[in-house]
């Protein structure tokens, strides 16, 4: 297998895990695509294995559900036990930056 290939395997694998933590934490691609501020078509490519994950968004996802990012990348590592419903997580994260948003 060439290195092309590997990392095309790669990217599959690690969308399969995103979307497998989506679904277990119940939420849709909108309200994950929302929160990463990217389109829920974009979010579709990174879960189908048809772009690479960003750093940044590899970073929040391994915080909303609870998960090492050793874990979405190679499936070892810190995976969930139990999720403290990451719903919630969502609304209060947004709740937070919108209360420390600053204005001129």
């Amino acid at each position: 297998m060439n290195s092309e290939q590997y990392i095309k395997n790669m990217d599959k694998e690690i969308g399969q895990r995103i979307r497998d933590l989506r679904v277990k934490s119940n939420l849709t691609v909108e309200e994950l695509s929302d929160f990463l501020v990217i389109t829920p078509g974009y979010y579709g490519l990174i879960e189908r294995g048809e772009r690479s994950l960003p750093i940044r968004y590899l970073v929040t996802l391994s915080t909303i559900f609870q998960v090492s990012q050793e874990y979405i990348t190679t499936g070892s590592g810190k995976k969930p036990i139990k999720f403290t419903n990451p719903k919630v997580f969502l609304e209060n994260a947004i709740k937070l930056y919108s209360s420390c948003h600053i204005t001129k």
